[in-house]
């Protein structure tokens, strides 16, 4: 039993040892350090999502403007007219499952102060996670590089959103998915026509 006792002594010795000589206990010793540490983390945090739920969209338009712009008339011809039809019928359909379906934005539901100002509407779908995905889906066929850039663009201002109190998750997925869907439809609509093919 002595023994017993001796061996875990000297294990609990150990530990302790160990945890005196890592950041555990500083953190024990100095609390107010890390307090403003992870205060500052939190901030930072915080302002990135701000900016990326308001101001991210703008960068994904610029990148696929100037893609468009560095493309051969051809090719601009046709991100043309499948934008010209993609777009107004992801609208369209984002329109009727708003329609269909209401959501109230979290900042409603649990009554809280979001942190970007937002009216208390229909939170389903996002429209800025939809004018995102439909820019990059447009973009899909002509290059996978930049729409997968600027998905996973949309995708951050999708968790912004989240984030910052303005929208559910199923807000952010179900924008996406409209957008993609739709494109699809149309891109196999209009990609065998005389007028699509002409323009190439």
């Amino acid at each position: 039993m002595a023994k017993k006792v001796h061996q875990l002594s000297k294990l609990a010795l150990s530990y302790i040892t160990f945890f005196l000589n890592c950041d555990t206990m500083y953190a024990l010793n100095s609390p107010k350090k890390y307090i403003n540490l992870i205060t500052k983390i939190r901030i930072m945090i915080t302002i990135f999502f701000i900016i990326g739920a308001k101001y991210l969209i703008i960068v994904v338009a610029v990148i696929a403007g100037l893609f468009f712009l560095k493309q051969p008339g051809s090719i601009q011809n046709q991100i043309l007219i499948l934008s010209i039809i993609a777009l107004p019928a992801i609208y369209l359909t984002a329109k009727i499952g708003g329609w269909l379906y209401y959501d109230p934005r979290p900042f409603v539901q649990g009554n809280f102060l979001p942190l970007i100002p937002h009216t208390p509407d229909n939170g389903f779908p996002s429209d800025h996670v939809l004018l995102g995905a439909a820019i990059a889906c447009v973009l899909y066929p002509f290059s996978r590089t930049v729409s997968l850039t600027l998905l996973m663009l949309t995708g951050i201002i999708g968790i912004s959103r989240v984030y910052v109190g303005v929208h559910h998750s199923i807000d952010i997925m179900g924008s996406a998915l409209i957008a993609a869907v739709v494109t699809i439809i149309v891109y196999q609509f209009i990609k065998s026509t005389y007028v699509y093919r002409r323009s190439s």
